[in-house]
């Protein structure tokens, strides 16, 4: 059996392997005696099967049944053994496959197309400069974010009259009677003060005519959304409709107490308006640290995934892509490839950066991070003392499951930012101080 690369470029080969009938022979003879002994045959006792009964029914059978056992061991073997850091899977030239004619044919040559990526050196420096964002948390951040949990923490009521700001209620019709459906207009919603007006004053029973592009808004997804369908069905949504209101919803703000501060920090956090503000401050900036520190990340990524430039097998990954995703056609793989090029260039990026600093995620860190995603889940409940010994076994467990797959995603991300520490150290961060508004147009 002779195996031999044959490289066509810096990041695609072909992998040759010839077998000869002295290669699998042996084998494919053993398991047809194999087969004589156990086969039950009508009119042969077991085990008294003719060998040559047993060749001419299974024989081509085994032997290609061999022939693919043999390959797909010594591809692995030669892959390992040559150290070729391949991307994705080899794959068949299927030509090599189908021209065989297995009755006659003794000798047999296959290839298998393989890619990988073009070397290069992952040298960090000071050179290399990502902007590192810091939310600043001002009196507007601040004044909105109680807006809002005034508006979550108030009291629902359902007057019998409409007012601006409510929700209302009710079955519509389109005017050719097509379309017919119980929805809910948000009155803060509606584009236009005319329009709005329609909805001020309404009791249950009312009949109402509107364009309902005009309340709902032009973009589909909108309207998608209030009927609860697809944005493909929604744009057949227009013309005019007739409500029928069923019932309205109204949400009051909570009043700024001692009551409410208790209901949004706990316990005697804050005892007055000037308190609660400052503390609440102290939480915007921690939620906002996550924020940025997971934006500084995918910036770091992309800086990276730009300075370090090397050549991808790009027709091969292609290739691959379509032929072992069944649900993947080539125009979806075509439309999605750059985002998929800068993944694997990452990924290859990172490996050389935790194989030249010996960067490896430890199984204690991997469970801690694992509690830590656990803690995020169970909220108020995992910051129990007596809770810790449970999480650690949901933990645990957690680990065990899917075949490892678990265990192996976990241990990606603690990995993931272990690098991105390493080279944040390593690299120049040039931070900048910015509003919430300015941060989410960044992001």
């Amino acid at each position: 059996m002779d195996i031999t690369l044959d490289k066509k470029s810096n990041t695609s080969a072909l992998i040759k392997i010839s077998l000869k009938e002295l290669d699998y022979q042996p084998k494919v003879e053993e398991k047809i005696k194999d087969y004589a002994r156990k086969a039950q045959i009508k009119g042969f006792r077991p085990g008294k099967v003719p060998h040559g009964l047993v060749k001419k029914m299974y024989g081509k059978s085994i032997l290609i049944d061999e022939v693919n056992h043999i390959l797909g061991h010594k591809l692995e073997d030669y892959i390992r053994e040559s150290d070729l850091q391949i991307l994705g899977r080899p794959l068949p030239v299927e030509e090599t496959f189908t021209s065989i004619n297995w009755d006659t044919q003794k000798d047999f040559d296959f290839a298998y197309e393989i890619g990988f990526a073009e070397e290069f050196e992952a040298k960090l420096t000071k050179k290399i400069k990502v902007t590192d964002y810091q939310i600043e948390v001002d009196d507007k951040a601040v004044d909105e974010t109680i807006e809002n949990l005034r508006t979550q923490y108030g009291d629902n009521s359902n007057p019998e009259v409409s007012e601006d700001g409510d929700l209302v209620f009710g079955e519509v019709k389109s005017a050719d009677g097509s379309i017919t459906d119980s929805i809910a207009v948000d009155t803060n919603d509606i584009p236009t003060k005319t329009q709005k007006k329609q909805f001020v004053g309404l009791k249950s029973g009312d009949e109402l005519t509107f364009d309902i592009r005009k309340v709902l808004g032009k973009e589909d997804a909108k309207v998608a959304k209030v009927f609860g369908m697809s944005d493909e069905d929604a744009a057949g949504v227009t013309g005019d409709y007739t409500m029928t209101v069923k019932n309205i919803n109204r949400q009051s703000m909570a009043e700024l107490n001692q009551e409410f501060f208790n209901r949004v920090l706990g316990e005697e956090k804050a005892a007055d308006e000037a308190s609660f503000r400052e503390e609440l401050k102290k939480l915007l900036e921690q939620s906002y640290a996550q924020e940025t520190k997971g934006f500084l990340a995918q910036n770091v990524r992309e800086k990276l995934v730009e300075t370090f430039d090397f050549e991808i097998p790009v027709d091969f990954l292609k290739k691959w892509l379509v032929e072992s995703n069944e649900e993947m056609t080539a125009e979806q793989v075509e439309e999605n490839f750059d985002q998929y090029a800068k993944d694997i260039r990452w990924q290859l990026i990172e490996a050389k950066l935790g194989k030249a600093n010996e960067i490896k995620a430890e199984h204690a860190e991997i469970l801690d991070k694992t509690i830590e995603m656990f803690k995020g889940q169970f909220g108020a409940m995992a910051s129990n003392p007596e809770f810790e010994e449970q999480l650690k076994a949901v933990a645990e467990n957690y680990l065990k499951g899917e075949n490892g797959e678990n265990y192996y995603r976990m241990y990606n991300m603690v990995f993931s930012e272990k690098i991105i520490e390493h080279v944040k150290e390593s690299i120049e961060l040039k931070e900048k101080k910015v509003s919430l508004d300015e941060f989410k147009k960044l992001f």
